[in-house]
C-alpha cells in the first residue's frame, strides 16, 4: 500500500483502532513531543510531557517495535481487513488521484470539483 494511502486511513479512520493502537499511538505521539521539547530547551527537563504517564503494557510495547511507520502500516493493514465496508477512498472523477478527505468535492491535484454532482 502506498505511504499516502496508509497516511489516508491512519488519519480519517483513526476511530477505527483498538484500544491498544490507541495507547501506542500515544506513546509514540509523547516520544515525540519529547524530543521536540528537549531539542529546543536543552537545559530544561520539567516539560509537562515528562510528567504525563506512558503506557508500559507489553502489549503496547510490541505493537512500538519496527518504529511508528511499521505501526503504523500494521494498524492500516488490520483496519481494511476488519473493516473494509467502512473505508472509503474518495478519488477524483477526473484525474483518478487519492483527495484529501473521505468528503473532499475538490481535487488538489487537478483543481477538478465536483461539488454541483449529487
Amino acid at each position: 500500500m502506498s505511504p499516502e494511502k496508509s497516511a489516508y486511513v491512519f488519519k480519517y479512520y483513526a476511530h477505527l483502532m483498538t484500544l491498544t493502537e490507541k495507547s501506542a499511538f500515544r506513546n509514540f505521539f509523547l516520544i515525540e513531543k519529547n524530543q521536540a521539547y528537549t531539542a529546543r530547551n536543552p537545559k530544561r527537563s520539567d516539560s509537562h510531557f515528562y510528567k504525563m504517564k506512558y503506557i508500559n503494557s507489553p502489549t503496547v510495547l510490541a505493537m512500538m517495535e519496527g518504529g511508528f511507520e511499521a505501526f503504523r502500516d500494521r494498524t492500516v493493514q488490520r483496519i481494511l481487513k476488519e473493516h473494509p465496508d467502512e473505508v472509503f477512498f474518495n478519488y477524483c472523477p477526473k484525474c483518478n488521484k487519492l483527495v484529501r478527505t473521505p468528503r473532499a468535492k475538490q481535487c488538489y491535484h487537478c483543481f477538478h470539483s465536483w461539488h454541483d454532482q449529487e
